[in-house]
């Protein structure tokens, strides 16, 4: 079972002299589940592996959820993921712009999800 609060690090941690930018904006972490970066939406189940390939789905949901919680008010929102979700990042960037209000100040931080030649 996963734990009802994480402890964030780095652009995400709560601690002023660790975070003066940052410390005091709320985060939400998004486990890592699927291996398409949120971005797969097919209709049929994988004849292979019997699994719905639907991550799109999964972030549009999340977003959703999140707004119900209050994100549509927000000023400032940044989209970060490391490794596999940087590349998460670069991929939903555009999306999860569109998904807030106009108004927002939206940014995307790719922290290592550039993968070069692999």
């Amino acid at each position: 079972m996963l734990p009802p609060q994480v402890t964030f690090s780095g652009i995400l941690h709560d601690e002023p002299r660790s975070n003066p930018d940052f410390y005091h904006w709320n985060g939400v972490r998004v486990r890592y589940c699927y291996v398409s970066s949120f971005t797969g939406d097919v209709e049929d189940v994988d004849p292979d592996t019997k699994l719905y390939y639907r991550g799109a789905r999964i972030f549009r949901a999340i977003m959703n959820d999140l707004s119900r919680k209050g994100m549509q008010t927000a000023e400032n929102a940044i989209l970060r993921g490391t490794s596999a979700g940087g590349l998460a990042t670069i991929l939903n960037c555009d999306k999860f712009k569109s998904l807030l209000p106009n108004d927002v100040r939206v940014k995307c931080v790719a922290d290592s999800g550039f993968f070069i030649n692999a």
